[in-house]
């Protein structure tokens, strides 16, 4: 089964530095052998206030959405927890973690490049 995540976070470097990792430890030679994911980078995301956060997070779910990987200090993390009923994977945000790329990519339906 197909399943979508949600990356959020507000280190535009960082949540490209996952979603390559994403990208290269995915098997696949085409974009449908990769799986689905929602971005949003958003420079100014710890400064909203719950109820805007409880909206981004609806309008993830809206998308399909069923884990969200947080690119977000731990303060934030517990805050966005708040407002959401969707599974966080991680609250110490790692780009660079092939453990958590990995098990990204599983939960999703993806295939792990060895």
């Amino acid at each position: 089964m197909d399943r979508t995540v949600g990356i959020l976070g507000c280190d535009l470097d960082a949540v490209t530095r996952f979603f390559e990792n994403i990208i290269n430890n995915t098997k696949g030679s085409t974009d449908q052998d990769h799986i689905k994911l929602n971005i949003v980078a958003d420079s100014r995301l710890l400064e909203k206030n719950t109820a805007e956060l409880a909206e981004l997070a609806r309008e993830f779910k809206d998308s399909g959405a069923q884990l969200f990987i947080l690119a977000a200090p731990r303060g934030f993390y517990d805050t966005f927890k708040k407002v959401t009923d969707i599974p966080i994977m991680n609250s110490a945000f790692d780009p660079d973690d092939i453990e958590l790329v990995r098990s990204v990519i599983c939960f999703a339906g993806g295939e792990v490049r060895l």
